[in-house]
């Protein structure tokens, strides 16, 4: 039998109250019907007015030599991934919920005397142009340098919204956050400088990109690029044609209450300002390169131990990450170790960088307290043999003070630490996924959490990527090819 906390149980039972903004969004809960997972209904890509038909941007001159450094940057951060190709599913360079990709890149940089503001389109590693009017008003208003330029980070939600419900507007901002942060990383490896502007995102900034009903300007980074030239990332695809990609696409429907109440809350967020200025992440722990080629999410886990050293490097690396994005609350967070060298099976403990706070320990043995941590993810099976579990989450009662603006960044600032933490695990040759299906309660009960607002859960351990994850979905259908077929999801609340 597994015991849980019994400190925690009673404070679980008497947490908080849940602040109205969550309840805005059907309160992220499993058991709420605006929050259940779905089967993939239709895979969704109205960005494709920008490329469908379209000649793709062809620049001149030096223009030529910034725009494919620009489309090479963009492919680090963003780009297919080849090794998964091989397997007949669709993957990028950084992460998402379900592998939907919710996150569209468009560029804006002066090429040819003019502002212009560009999409890119991974699959087919190009550059299309977006017919807005005002380019250069939009440049003036985010206060762009000439010779800098802008990349923002534009959410489709009903890619994820459709499969995960409410919960699914914090997956988008935790997708975007990974692509803006590898992006950063990408800019400063090969000579460029990059900085995040979550003071970009603003109602006019939204409103000058034109978006339709559905989409949504949710960060933004600020770069300039080096002397170059950047070479084109050798772990991708190569170029898709991007006709192949149209059959089965339809629009996101606009009567949706789940996607009109994540649009009107992610509006809310934009009514409060960030303050001014250019903020720089962490640097990746290794050259950024290696990074990007090795980085992926584990698929499940083999019952193996993780050592004394990954899981030290691991917890300093969550214990000292600091959010750069504000206003923002603090993070919580709690780790608990279930196959460790040298540690006991069911050791909790609470992070803090001014030290550590031993919770009382769980009894059981792995294949036990791997069971139970599955159980309070959503019965996700990968969860049974992994080594660590590490849970994410905000105090109720600061984020309720910081309200919307102040959950947009929380969300953005936890995808920038699972990024941190996918690129450690990366170096130390350890497996890691995100998990953001789980059942608050549970997950309180077993790591101690009362009074929190749980963002994610990031579990590590041996990878075994032999297994299909269940709740992968394919985003997009090609005409007569198996590769990029549809596949609905068979998981279930």
């Amino acid at each position: 039998m597994v015991a849980t906390n019994p400190a925690t149980d009673a404070a679980v039972n008497g947490a908080a109250a849940v602040p109205e903004i969550l309840r805005e969004l059907g309160n992220h809960d499993l058991g709420s019907p605006l929050s259940r997972v779905r089967n993939l209904s239709v895979p969704v890509d109205p960005l494709r007015r920008y490329w469908m038909g379209k000649p793709p941007f062809e620049p001149r001159g030096d223009d030529a030599h910034l725009a494919g450094d620009l489309e090479s940057l963009l492919q680090w951060a963003y780009g297919v991934r080849a090794s998964e190709w091989e397997q007949g599913m669709v993957a990028r360079m950084a992460p998402s919920a379900g592998a939907l990709y919710p996150s569209e890149l468009l560029v804006l940089a002066e090429l040819g005397g003019a502002w212009r503001l560009l999409y890119h389109h991974a699959p087919s590693r190009a550059l299309y142009p977006v017919p807005v009017s005002g380019a250069g008003a939009l440049a003036a208003h985010l206060g762009l340098a000439r010779g800098g330029q802008a990349v923002l980070v534009v959410s489709v939600l009903w890619r994820t919204l459709q499969r995960y419900g409410a919960r699914g507007y914090r997956y988008c901002l935790m997708d975007a956050a990974h692509v803006a942060t590898q992006l950063t990383w990408a800019v400063g490896h090969f000579g460029g400088e990059a900085r995040l502007r979550p003071d970009w995102v603003t109602r006019e900034a939204q409103r000058a990109l034109d978006l339709p009903c559905g989409e949504a300007l949710v960060t933004a980074v600020e770069l300039k690029v080096g002397a170059g030239p950047v070479p084109a990332p050798d772990c991708t695809a190569g170029p898709l044609p991007a006709a192949s990609f149209a059959p089965g696409i339809e629009q996101p429907p606009s009567l949706s209450p789940v996607l009109r109440r994540a649009l009107a809350f992610h509006d809310r967020t934009l009514s409060v300002s960030a303050p001014p200025g250019a903020i720089e992440p962490p640097p990746p722990p290794a050259p950024f390169p290696e990074i990007a080629r090795r980085r992926c999410s584990a698929k499940g886990f083999l019952p193996g131990f993780l050592t004394q050293e990954a899981h030290r490097v691991l917890l300093q690396a969550a214990r000292h990450f600091r959010p750069p994005l504000q206003p923002s609350p603090p993070l919580s967070m709690w780790a608990l170790a279930l196959r460790v060298d040298g540690t006991p099976c069911g050791q909790a403990m609470e992070l803090s960088a001014r030290g550590d706070r031993p919770l009382p320990g769980l009894t059981g043995d792995p294949a036990e307290l791997g069971d139970a941590v599955a159980r309070a993810c959503q019965h996700q099976q990968l969860l049974r043999d992994c080594a660590l579990v590490l849970a994410v989450a905000a105090p109720l009662a600061e984020l309720a003070l910081l309200e919307h603006a102040g959950y947009r960044h929380l969300a953005l600032n936890v995808g920038i630490l699972c990024a941190h933490l996918y690129a450690q695990s990366a170096a130390l040759g350890v497996g890691t996924t995100s998990i953001g299906g789980f059942f608050d309660g549970e997950v309180s009960s077993l790591l101690g959490g009362p009074g929190h607002h749980l963002i994610v859960v990031q579990a590590f351990g041996t990878p075994d990527q032999s297994v299909l994850k269940l709740d992968r979905a394919r985003l997009v259908r090609s005409a007569g090819s198996h590769a990029h077929g549809l596949r609905s999801s068979k998981v279930t609340p």
